[in-house]
């Protein structure tokens, strides 16, 4: 008898499956059309009315949806039907975000509006540092729900790093220098909530999909901070991998010869492509002679922020813009090798640089459109300006779980 390691994935979708899947599709059809009546969502699932009419009642008796008036069509006569919108503070769900330098800790409605948001500085590179900040964090954000009346679904916590959602393990985080930390059963000890923790990129592109208006189902987000990282996302679906190891293109190898790598490894696509490594750029070029308005000494500390980097962009300082269009040569070619593999609708771009300086992107997308000249693939490239997205995808891992689409998680 044939044997191979596909065995264990050949079971089909039980009937609870089936319904959570089709639960989840109704739902989000409602919060992307506020006032849609039964009837739209019938024709637009193909789903039975008795199908639809049972979910939409599920929703509303939890909560999660109310009867409004249905959102107007001109083709419609007679009498108007009853519609239907997300119940937008039924819940809230707690986003935490943790970095090398910053913990922040937010509240996030249905609709993934930040109800609430507050933020602690230190060093992070302690598991047990940043578990006591983030737990008296938490605190405070379950004082202010408490205060409000709303209840609290569960929390979502962002990683930068190789992140089990399942076994809600830590793998490896080379910002945090963290290796094997079971984080999920540690917060859950300290905090009365059910905890879910995910790569950061990922969250972000669960508040994409979930919050923004995406005319894509299939579309690759990027992430560029300390590091690099993506997430590539099919019909609205996370592509996280065996291992949680997905989108980790920072610590990619493209020069075996190249720099060491904070990981180990030499060569990261890391070591040429972030924000700290665009400060040593800039000081190589100071060092060539082009003018900077920002202290050499800062720079090799490390000591300028993202937002100063920006402004420098946008006024057109000789050493930051040499330092950044060296960079973007890298940038062009990693991004366009990773659209050829995906060949997604879109690539969206997230970050400071981004969303803060027009030079940086508009540079990016020239250098990235550059190698699809004489080939057949043209995405959108897109860039989130929200420097929110990170907290509130630390939310949506949360209300992706517990809410959105539940039994279809497991």
């Amino acid at each position: 008898m044939l044997k191979n390691a596909l065995d264990k994935n050949f079971s089909g979708d039980n009937i609870i499956l089936v319904r959570a899947r089709n639960r989840a599709t109704v739902f989000e059809i409602i919060l992307r059309n506020p006032g849609i009546c039964r009837r739209d969502i019938v024709a637009r699932t193909g789903l039975a009315a008795g199908a639809v009419t049972d979910i939409t009642r599920e929703l509303i008796n939890e909560g999660f949806v109310n009867e409004t008036d249905s959102a107007p069509r001109e083709s419609r006569v007679g009498r108007q039907p009853i519609g239907l919108a997300v119940e937008e503070n039924a819940v809230w769900a707690v986003g935490a975000l943790i970095d090398r330098k910053t913990v922040t800790v937010g509240l996030c409605n249905l609709l993934g509006q930040l109800v609430f948001s507050k933020e602690a500085h230190g060093d992070f590179s302690s598991v047990e540092n940043a578990q006591q900040t983030l737990t008296n964090l938490v605190k405070e954000a379950l004082d202010y729900a408490s205060s409000a009346n709303t209840t609290v679904i569960g929390m979502g916590v962002s990683i930068p790093g190789m992140v089990m959602r399942d076994s809600g393990a830590v793998r490896y985080s080379a910002i945090l220098d963290w290796q094997d930390v079971m984080l999920a059963k540690r917060l859950e000890a300290e905090i009365p909530l059910s905890v879910v923790i995910d790569n950061d990129v990922r969250g972000m592109a669960l508040a994409q999909h979930w919050f923004r208006e995406q005319p894509h189902a299939d579309f690759l987000m990027v992430y560029l901070g300390q590091g690099i990282a993506c997430c590539p996302v099919q019909n609205g679906r996370i592509w996280a991998g065996s291992s949680g190891a997905a989108g980790q293109i920072g610590h990619t190898i493209i020069d075996p010869n190249g720099p060491e790598c904070v990981c180990g490894n030499k060569g990261c696509f890391e070591t040429v492509i972030s924000v700290d490594r665009l400060m040593e750029m800039m000081v190589e070029e100071m060092e060539q002679g082009a003018v900077c308005s920002a202290s050499k000494e800062q720079l090799r500390k490390k000591e300028i922020s993202t937002e100063i980097i920006c402004a420098l962009l946008e006024e057109g300082d000789e050493a930051a813009r040499n330092a950044f269009r060296r960079m973007s040569k890298y940038f062009g070619i990693g991004l366009s090798n990773l659209i050829k593999t995906y060949d997604p609708q879109a690539l969206i771009l997230a970050g400071d640089l981004f969303s803060r300086s027009k030079f940086a992107a508009d540079l990016v997308k020239r250098e990235m459109y550059s190698y699809f000249l004489h080939q057949q693939i043209s995405p959108d490239i897109l860039i989130d300006n929200d420097p929110y997205t990170r907290l509130i995808g630390s939310a949506a891992i949360a209300l992706d779980y517990f809410v959105y689409r539940p039994a279809s998680n497991t």
